[in-house]
Protein backbone atom coordinates (compact mmCIF):
# COMPACT_ATOMS: atom_id res chain seq x y z
CA UNK A 1 0.00 0.00 0.00
CA UNK A 2 1.08 3.40 -0.91
CA UNK A 3 1.71 5.89 1.78
CA UNK A 4 -0.67 9.18 1.48
CA UNK A 5 2.05 11.74 0.95
CA UNK A 6 2.00 15.41 -0.30
CA UNK A 7 4.17 16.66 -3.01
CA UNK A 8 6.92 17.79 -0.78
CA UNK A 9 8.50 14.00 -0.14
CA UNK A 10 11.40 13.59 -1.73
CA UNK A 11 12.58 9.87 -0.89
CA UNK A 12 14.91 10.99 1.79
CA UNK A 13 14.06 7.27 3.57
CA UNK A 14 13.87 9.27 6.95
CA UNK A 15 10.61 6.88 7.32
CA UNK A 16 12.97 3.10 6.12
CA UNK A 17 15.44 3.90 9.04
CA UNK A 18 13.01 4.61 11.80
CA UNK A 19 10.67 1.34 11.16
CA UNK A 20 12.12 -1.04 13.60
CA UNK A 21 10.77 -3.92 11.73
CA UNK A 22 11.52 -2.89 8.15
CA UNK A 23 7.93 -2.61 7.21
CA UNK A 24 8.82 0.24 5.50
CA UNK A 25 10.42 0.24 1.88
CA UNK A 26 11.17 2.90 -1.03
CA UNK A 27 9.73 2.01 -4.35
CA UNK A 28 10.05 4.53 -7.05
CA UNK A 29 11.37 6.69 -4.55
CA UNK A 30 8.00 6.94 -2.68
CA UNK A 31 7.50 4.78 0.86
CA UNK A 32 5.48 2.17 0.76
CA UNK A 33 4.22 -0.04 3.76
CA UNK A 34 3.89 -4.31 4.35
CA UNK A 35 1.04 -4.05 6.42
CA UNK A 36 1.70 -7.50 7.51
CA UNK A 37 4.77 -6.63 9.10
CA UNK A 38 3.78 -3.27 10.33
CA UNK A 39 2.20 -2.85 13.87
CA UNK A 40 1.57 0.69 14.16
CA UNK A 41 4.21 2.59 16.17
CA UNK A 42 4.43 4.95 13.97
CA UNK A 43 7.59 6.13 13.95
CA UNK A 44 7.56 6.63 10.29
CA UNK A 45 5.24 9.47 10.69
CA UNK A 46 7.56 10.87 13.33
CA UNK A 47 10.48 10.77 10.96
CA UNK A 48 8.81 11.85 7.47
CA UNK A 49 9.31 15.60 6.97
CA UNK A 50 6.40 15.75 5.21
CA UNK A 51 4.65 16.55 8.83
CA UNK A 52 6.06 19.24 9.83
CA UNK A 53 3.89 21.25 7.39
CA UNK A 54 4.50 24.81 6.02
CA UNK A 55 7.21 26.98 7.64
CA UNK A 56 5.63 30.30 9.42
CA UNK A 57 7.13 33.66 7.92
CA UNK A 58 6.06 35.38 11.52
CA UNK A 59 9.23 34.62 13.17
CA UNK A 60 11.18 36.21 10.46
CA UNK A 61 8.75 39.99 10.02
CA UNK A 62 9.63 43.20 11.75
CA UNK A 63 6.64 43.01 13.76
CA UNK A 64 6.19 46.45 12.93
CA UNK A 65 2.35 46.40 12.74
CA UNK A 66 2.13 49.45 10.67
CA UNK A 67 -0.44 47.92 8.44
CA UNK A 68 0.94 49.11 5.30
CA UNK A 69 0.55 46.01 4.14
CA UNK A 70 -2.95 45.65 3.91
CA UNK A 71 -3.20 43.11 7.16
CA UNK A 72 -4.20 44.05 10.97
CA UNK A 73 -0.73 43.07 12.06
CA UNK A 74 2.52 40.69 11.34
CA UNK A 75 0.67 37.67 12.81
CA UNK A 76 -2.25 38.50 10.76
CA UNK A 77 0.19 38.98 7.48
CA UNK A 78 1.97 35.94 8.24
CA UNK A 79 -0.72 33.43 8.60
CA UNK A 80 -2.47 35.56 5.11
CA UNK A 81 0.42 35.71 2.90
CA UNK A 82 0.48 32.68 0.80
CA UNK A 83 1.73 33.70 -2.51
CA UNK A 84 5.25 35.49 -2.99
CA UNK A 85 4.02 38.79 -4.49
CA UNK A 86 2.28 39.72 -1.01
CA UNK A 87 5.78 39.84 0.57
CA UNK A 88 6.18 43.11 -1.57
CA UNK A 89 3.47 44.57 0.20
CA UNK A 90 5.61 44.80 3.43
CA UNK A 91 7.59 48.16 3.23
CA UNK A 92 9.88 47.56 6.11
CA UNK A 93 11.54 44.00 4.64
CA UNK A 94 15.17 44.65 3.53
CA UNK A 95 15.39 42.64 -0.40
CA UNK A 96 17.64 39.99 1.05
CA UNK A 97 15.30 39.12 3.60
CA UNK A 98 12.70 39.28 1.17
CA UNK A 99 14.58 36.97 -1.21
CA UNK A 100 14.78 34.26 1.76
CA UNK A 101 11.61 34.59 2.59
CA UNK A 102 10.22 33.68 -1.10
CA UNK A 103 12.62 30.51 -0.71
CA UNK A 104 10.66 29.71 3.03
CA UNK A 105 7.05 30.38 0.55
CA UNK A 106 8.29 28.06 -2.57
CA UNK A 107 11.26 26.46 -1.91
CA UNK A 108 10.57 23.74 -4.76
CA UNK A 109 10.78 26.68 -6.80
CA UNK A 110 14.50 27.70 -5.76
CA UNK A 111 16.54 25.08 -4.39
CA UNK A 112 17.63 21.81 -6.78
CA UNK A 113 15.26 18.65 -5.99
CA UNK A 114 16.84 15.68 -4.19
CA UNK A 115 17.23 12.88 -7.06
CA UNK A 116 15.38 9.30 -6.59
CA UNK A 117 18.49 7.58 -5.03
CA UNK A 118 18.82 3.95 -3.13
CA UNK A 119 22.14 4.69 -2.06
CA UNK A 120 24.58 7.03 0.00
CA UNK A 121 26.33 9.85 -2.59
CA UNK A 122 29.30 11.42 -0.24
CA UNK A 123 31.31 14.47 -1.28
CA UNK A 124 34.28 15.91 -0.48
CA UNK A 125 34.13 16.96 3.62
CA UNK A 126 35.88 20.33 4.92
CA UNK A 127 34.90 23.86 5.14
CA UNK A 128 34.04 26.27 2.14
CA UNK A 129 33.40 29.14 0.95
CA UNK A 130 29.97 30.40 -0.27
CA UNK A 131 30.07 33.50 -1.55
CA UNK A 132 32.59 36.06 -0.35
CA UNK A 133 32.88 34.99 3.13
CA UNK A 134 35.16 37.15 5.99
CA UNK A 135 36.59 36.26 9.66
CA UNK A 136 32.24 37.89 10.84
CA UNK A 137 30.31 34.84 8.51
CA UNK A 138 28.06 32.99 9.31
CA UNK A 139 29.60 29.11 9.59
CA UNK A 140 27.10 26.22 9.00
CA UNK A 141 27.64 22.66 9.48
CA UNK A 142 26.24 20.40 7.22
CA UNK A 143 26.57 16.18 6.39
CA UNK A 144 28.35 15.14 3.67
CA UNK A 145 25.51 13.89 1.52
CA UNK A 146 25.86 15.67 -2.31
CA UNK A 147 22.12 16.91 -2.30
CA UNK A 148 22.40 18.24 0.97
CA UNK A 149 25.35 20.29 0.25
CA UNK A 150 24.27 21.58 -3.09
CA UNK A 151 21.03 22.32 -1.41
CA UNK A 152 22.57 24.45 1.28
CA UNK A 153 24.43 26.70 -0.98
CA UNK A 154 22.26 27.00 -3.17
CA UNK A 155 19.78 28.14 -0.31
CA UNK A 156 22.91 31.00 1.10
CA UNK A 157 23.36 32.15 -2.66
CA UNK A 158 20.01 32.80 -3.54
CA UNK A 159 19.80 34.63 -0.16
CA UNK A 160 23.52 36.64 -1.15
CA UNK A 161 24.65 35.00 2.00
CA UNK A 162 27.98 35.14 2.09
CA UNK A 163 29.19 32.52 4.39
CA UNK A 164 31.46 29.30 5.45
CA UNK A 165 30.09 25.47 4.99
CA UNK A 166 32.14 22.96 7.49
CA UNK A 167 30.71 19.56 5.61
CA UNK A 168 31.04 16.94 8.17
CA UNK A 169 31.71 13.54 7.26
CA UNK A 170 28.62 11.46 7.69
CA UNK A 171 28.84 8.47 4.99
CA UNK A 172 26.76 10.02 2.38
CA UNK A 173 23.84 10.45 4.57
CA UNK A 174 21.50 13.33 4.59
CA UNK A 175 21.68 15.25 7.82
CA UNK A 176 18.50 13.57 9.07
CA UNK A 177 19.28 10.12 8.68
CA UNK A 178 23.10 10.96 9.31
CA UNK A 179 22.20 12.06 12.96
CA UNK A 180 19.49 8.82 13.59
CA UNK A 181 22.11 6.75 12.01
CA UNK A 182 25.45 7.86 14.56
CA UNK A 183 26.91 8.79 11.20
CA UNK A 184 27.25 12.36 11.70
CA UNK A 185 31.35 13.00 12.89
CA UNK A 186 31.13 15.16 15.98
CA UNK A 187 34.74 14.60 16.25
CA UNK A 188 35.58 15.63 12.74
CA UNK A 189 33.34 18.87 13.44
CA UNK A 190 35.46 19.80 16.57
CA UNK A 191 38.47 18.94 14.67
CA UNK A 192 37.76 22.21 11.83
CA UNK A 193 36.04 24.52 14.03
CA UNK A 194 39.97 24.81 16.11
CA UNK A 195 41.43 25.72 12.40
CA UNK A 196 38.70 28.21 11.78
CA UNK A 197 39.62 31.62 12.80
CA UNK A 198 35.93 33.28 12.77
CA UNK A 199 35.42 36.19 15.55
CA UNK A 200 31.69 35.49 16.31
CA UNK A 201 32.79 31.61 17.39
CA UNK A 202 29.61 30.39 16.65
CA UNK A 203 27.86 27.38 14.57
CA UNK A 204 24.75 26.76 13.06
CA UNK A 205 23.71 23.64 13.11
CA UNK A 206 19.23 22.48 11.91
CA UNK A 207 17.85 22.05 15.28
CA UNK A 208 17.37 18.21 15.51
CA UNK A 209 20.96 18.08 15.98
CA UNK A 210 20.15 19.08 19.82
CA UNK A 211 20.26 14.89 20.49
CA UNK A 212 24.36 15.25 19.68
CA UNK A 213 24.87 17.21 22.95
CA UNK A 214 27.37 18.92 21.11
CA UNK A 215 30.56 19.82 23.11
CA UNK A 216 32.62 21.72 20.50
CA UNK A 217 34.16 25.09 22.10
CA UNK A 218 32.10 27.12 20.29
CA UNK A 219 28.46 28.31 20.94
CA UNK A 220 26.04 26.05 19.16
CA UNK A 221 23.15 27.71 17.34
CA UNK A 222 20.32 25.88 16.35
CA UNK A 223 18.71 26.94 13.80
CA UNK A 224 15.58 26.11 11.56
CA UNK A 225 15.02 21.90 10.64
CA UNK A 226 13.66 22.99 7.81
CA UNK A 227 16.39 24.16 5.04
CA UNK A 228 14.85 26.67 3.42
CA UNK A 229 13.90 28.83 6.65
CA UNK A 230 17.85 28.60 7.16
CA UNK A 231 18.69 32.26 4.81
CA UNK A 232 15.68 33.78 6.82
CA UNK A 233 16.99 32.95 9.89
CA UNK A 234 20.39 33.67 9.46
CA UNK A 235 19.33 37.29 8.36
CA UNK A 236 17.08 37.98 11.18
CA UNK A 237 19.46 36.77 13.81
CA UNK A 238 23.02 37.72 12.87
CA UNK A 239 23.10 40.39 15.48
CA UNK A 240 22.06 38.43 17.80
CA UNK A 241 24.83 35.48 17.06
CA UNK A 242 27.48 38.17 16.43
CA UNK A 243 28.55 37.19 12.78
CA UNK A 244 27.54 39.34 9.96
CA UNK A 245 25.77 37.72 6.59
Amino acid sequence: MRVPLGESCDGCGACVYACPVKAVALVEGKPEINYGRCFLCFNCIEACREREGRASLYGYLPHLDCGECGFADCEEFAEGAAREEELEKCPHLEERLRRALRLVLNPGDYLPAYPIADHRIPTKSGIFEVGTPCESSPLIATSDYLYTVARVTEALSFARINAYLAVVPSEGYCMRLAITLGTFSTDALREMLEGAELRHRSVILPRQARVLRLKLGWRTVFGPSKLEELPAFIIKNQRLFGFRA
